[in-house]
């Protein structure tokens, strides 16, 4: 049985030029506003585990963000533009339970999930002239899947999925995916030859959509996050760890 614990106290500062008071226009309607009035923001986050025979994980975690700064979309009210802009919001404040739970029903099958649920708060009341207010519940599960052929030989099939959730303005789409891949160790194990397949169905990213105080914007993301990838490594062997030799601490006077 173990108990871990921690609790961490930050002030977090806007960059540099997040506090220029300058406007860069995008394209012909987007425009990024910056906000010579930002303030900095504390960061109160608080995390208990307890990990069970040293695989089962439990936790409980709280994040109050106080006047957190962050960027985000409007649709402007008196000409056609879009902007970005950074506010300090009033705060934004996330709590929850996850689980890490290992299984191992069988000598050639290992199943990894990993569950979270979380309650969002978040608030600005001093957004263009649209403050907001948003609560509710997200849930995130990953699963991992490695199904093993025999010492030199295992695929893998993990599946991750993310419930509908806001930020801001906006709200944003279920996000799911599905990724598979395979290793093989050959030579003896001097060479291994691996693949993955990254975000099958190139899902990982969802729409956005803003439909909020007269505000109507889809933002529909087309980022291709699918990838695969092939990997091929040798080990020729001969080789020998150099000796460590004592570390000459003259100069620190001992």
């Amino acid at each position: 049985h173990i108990v871990q614990s921690t609790l961490q106290v930050q002030k977090l500062y806007p960059s540099y030029w997040q506090l220029q008071d300058a406007v860069n226009y995008i394209d012909g309607y987007a425009e990024l506003h910056n906000t010579s009035s930002l303030e900095p923001s504390k960061l109160y986050s608080l995390n208990a585990n307890y990990i069970f025979r040293q695989k089962y994980v439990f936790g409980a975690f709280a994040v109050y963000n106080h006047k957190m700064f962050a960027q985000a979309m409007y649709q402007s009210t008196d000409r056609l533009a879009l902007i970005y802009q950074t506010h300090n919001w009033d705060y934004m404040f996330q709590s929850g339970l996850m689980a890490v739970l290992p299984y191992k029903p069988a000598e050639w099958y290992d199943v990894r999930a990993t569950v979270v649920g979380a309650y969002v708060a978040q608030r600005c009341d001093n957004f263009f002239d649209i403050g907001f207010e948003d609560k509710g519940v997200i849930g995130v599960v990953n699963v991992e899947n490695s199904f093993r052929v025999n010492k030199d030989l295992v695929f893998e099939l993990n599946g991750f999925l993310q419930t509908p959730a806001t930020q801001g303005t906006f709200s944003i789409e279920t996000m799911w995916s599905v990724s598979t891949g395979a290793k093989w160790n050959f030579a003896k194990g001097k060479g291994t030859l691996s693949c993955f397949y990254n975000d099958i169905f190139n899902s990982t990213i969802g729409d956005m959509k803003m439909n909020y105080k007269g505000q109507n914007l889809l933002n529909r993301n087309d980022f291709h996050t699918r990838s695969f990838v092939l990997s091929l490594a040798y080990r020729f062997g001969g080789y020998k760890k150099k000796e460590n030799t004592n570390i000459d601490t003259s100069r620190f006077g001992h």
